[in-house]
């Protein structure tokens, strides 16, 4: 069963105005994945990394992320780190205080490593964003989870050697289609 949840890029834009600023293409009125394939064909095929981030509902983002960056960079450090525990947690039980776990710990993490991210684009797919004892609900904009997903698999990228980066690149969006297309089940 797909989960691409647009008829066209276009479509996507249009529910994430985000995307304008993110990407260097125009939205286009083509099917999603066509217009991911040109993406990677692209000077920027990075920012196929973005679009499919957008692509994919919260859930399945933050589990594409958190496969994209196991396998880039590695799980020995990666399985033993807070943030990462608690993005999987999430993706395990995406209940509340999971959730809230992973907004907690990724709120205090080092930015600078994809695993931070991982733990914010699970924290941010719903619920409140609102500072502990805050008694007004602050809702996440729709795009943070994709956001957050989109920046742990580039920092996992950048890593990458040099030598490696394209072939790597190609690899984690080749999972995010199979995964948008059904073609890979989510655990």
């Amino acid at each position: 069963m797909s989960l691409i949840r647009f008829e066209t890029a276009a479509e996507m834009f249009d529910t994430f105005p985000n995307l304008r600023e993110d990407l260097s293409h125009a939205p286009e009125n083509v099917p999603p994945l066509a217009f991911l394939d040109k993406l990677q064909s692209s000077e920027t095929p990075e920012d196929a990394v973005t679009f499919l981030a957008h692509m994919l509902p919260r859930r399945y983002a933050v589990y594409w992320a958190c496969g994209c960056v196991r396998a880039l960079e590695g799980n020995a450090d990666l399985d033993s780190s807070e943030t990462m525990s608690a993005a999987l947690a999430w993706l395990r039980e995406p209940e509340e205080n999971a959730r809230l776990r992973a907004l907690a710990v990724g709120m205090m993490a080092d930015r600078k490593l994809s695993a931070t991210w991982l733990a914010l684009s699970a924290a941010w797919s719903g619920g409140s964003i609102a500072p502990p004892g805050h008694s007004a609900v602050i809702t996440p904009p729709s795009h943070l989870t994709a956001v957050a997903a989109k920046a742990a698999v580039l920092i996992a990228l950048a890593r990458v050697g040099s030598a490696m980066r394209q072939e790597n690149l190609r690899r984690v969006l080749d999972q995010g289609r199979k995964l948008a297309t059904g073609n890979e089940r989510a655990g």
